[in-house]
């Protein structure tokens, strides 16, 4: 998900900062979220204790 974001705005970046000819992207995984590398971040951290198969992993992750 984090490459698809890269490939689709190539402004993203960890530090905000506007530039110059920089467009608003509503397109891609954008379309969805609005913040999509949150979004797949989320999406990991309740993943893959449960594709290690972990429930205590998954259910630690909720709670947080």
């Amino acid at each position: 998900m984090v490459f698809l974001v890269f490939k689709t705005n190539t402004y993203a970046s960890a530090t905000v900062q506007v530039e110059e000819n920089q467009q608003v992207v509503s397109s891609g995984p954008y379309a969805l979220v609005r913040h999509p590398m949150y979004s797949a971040l989320l999406v990991s951290l309740i993943g893959i204790p449960l594709g290690l198969g972990s429930l205590w992993g998954a259910a630690a992750r909720r709670s947080c």
